[in-house]
């Protein structure tokens, strides 16, 4: 059994082609930015703003992907209590 286990752990999956509902959910909010890039919105914002249109993971992970293209930045700002709220820009 444990060669099986070996020969498997270097292996990393192969991450799935983005499908037509993603993509459009991504140029919704390309769209937005580019309307105003100086603005500024933190993520639930962004999930409700789309709700009508995309459930709220596949807005989320819209934003995680521009994020890891460098096309968004995310940056936190911290309250009293330990709480703080991410923001997309």
């Amino acid at each position: 059994m444990a060669d099986f286990e070996e020969d498997f752990l270097d292996e990393k999956p192969e991450a799935p082609e983005p499908d037509s509902y993603f993509l459009s959910a991504q140029k919704d909010i390309a769209q937005l930015y580019d309307s105003d890039r100086n603005r500024v919105h933190y993520i639930r914002q962004l999930q409700v703003k789309f709700e009508k249109k995309y459930f709220h993971w596949i807005t989320d992970n819209a934003l995680k992907g521009y994020h890891a293209l460098g096309y968004l930045k995310t940056f936190t700002i911290k309250k009293r209590g330990g709480i703080s709220t991410k923001f997309k820009r």
